[in-house]
This record gives structure tokens, C-alpha cells and sequence, in this order.
């Protein structure tokens, strides 16, 4: 079931889309600039704040085409870090990773998949609802 939305939510780069009954937080940062980028993670930041503590949250984030600077990664660490404090568990999917970033990704995020697109990263994230 998908949380009630605004229009405030409704933004071009973070929503929530749902996926075999399974709401998803969807932050797509593709191709956007480092201050487009770091607005748009202040959306998704926002958006995993609201869930109650205890709760899940399957994300999405779509990086492709986009450059990671060190204002980018350190808001993503942040971000992560007032999602467990607030006691929001996220299980992750991201798309546009390459091959030769993975590790340093999972240096920072242990747990997270590596899509191949929106549909795969669907398909794991409802896998992984009902584990």
C-alpha cells in the first residue's frame, strides 16, 4: 500500500511507484547535476524520515550517467545514517553502477543490489519483501 502523496511529493527525481503490492521509494538521479543530485537526495531523505520507526523501506536509485563527487557521497552516508537512526532499515537496489565502482560502493553499503535496470531491481526488491 503506498503512503498517502502530495503534490510536494510527486517530484520528477523521487516517488513512490508500486510493485507486486510493494510500495517502492524510487530516487532517480540520473544524468542530474551535483546540486540537482544533492536536492534530490534531500527529497529522498525526506521521504525515508516519514516512515515510522521500525519500519522497512524498499528503495530504487537510478545513478546512471551521473558523476559522484565528494558532496554526493558524503550526503549518501548521511543519509543512510539518519535512516538507521530514526530506525528505518532500507533494502537497496541500485541501477548504473559499473563493474569497476561496485567495490567502493560495498565499501560503503555492504548490502545492496546491483541492478540492471528498473524492472530487475523491481523484481529483486519484491523478492526481498517477502523474506
Amino acid at each position: 500500500m503506498l503512503p498517502e502523496l502530495s503534490a510536494y511529493d510527486m517530484s520528477p527525481h523521487v516517488q513512490w511507484i508500486e510493485h507486486q503490492g510493494h510500495s517502492i521509494l524510487y530516487s532517480n538521479y540520473a544524468g542530474l547535476s551535483e546540486a540537482e543530485y544533492l536536492q534530490a537526495m534531500d527529497e529522498t531523505q525526506r521521504q525515508l524520515l516519514s516512515r515510522p520507526a521500525g519500519s522497512k523501506a524498499l528503495t530504487i536509485t537510478d545513478v546512471s550517467h551521473s558523476q559522484p563527487t565528494r558532496a554526493i557521497m558524503a550526503k549518501g552516508n548521511a543519509m543512510a545514517a539518519a535512516a538507521k537512526a530514526a530506525g528505518v532499515v532500507t533494502i537497496d537496489a541500485v541501477i548504473g553502477i559499473g563493474r569497476l565502482q561496485r567495490p567502493i560502493v560495498q565499501a560503503v553499503r555492504r548490502e545492496i543490489h546491483f541492478a540492471a535496470n528498473l524492472d530487475d531491481a523491481k523484481r529483486w526488491l519484491a523478492a526481498q519483501a517477502v523474506r
